[in-house]
């Protein structure tokens, strides 16, 4: 590995930028399509990029709700809360 190489193994592409994302309820879509165009360059068909992220984007930013809500009631009717 080159110098350049050893720089550049450590940094996170900026079209995937992870937890400094805010959530937007019915935003522009910009993170996702900023997704998407960071996954093409490195391969990924168009098609498979746009549904990986939104797939990642149910996972992270839909589907803990609903998880929550059923892990609280849960713990509710064993009376630990």
């Amino acid at each position: 590995m080159g110098p350049n190489c050893r720089a550049a193994a450590g940094r996170r592409p900026r079209g995937l930028a992870g937890p400094t994302e805010v959530a937007v309820p019915g935003g522009p879509g910009t993170a996702r399509s900023g997704l998407v165009a960071g996954l093409i360059p490195l391969g990924v068909a168009g098609g498979a990029a746009t549904s990986a992220v939104l797939v990642h984007r149910l996972l992270t930013f839909r589907l803990h709700v609903p998880l929550g809500t059923l892990a609280l009631r849960a713990v509710q009717r064993k009376g630990y809360a």
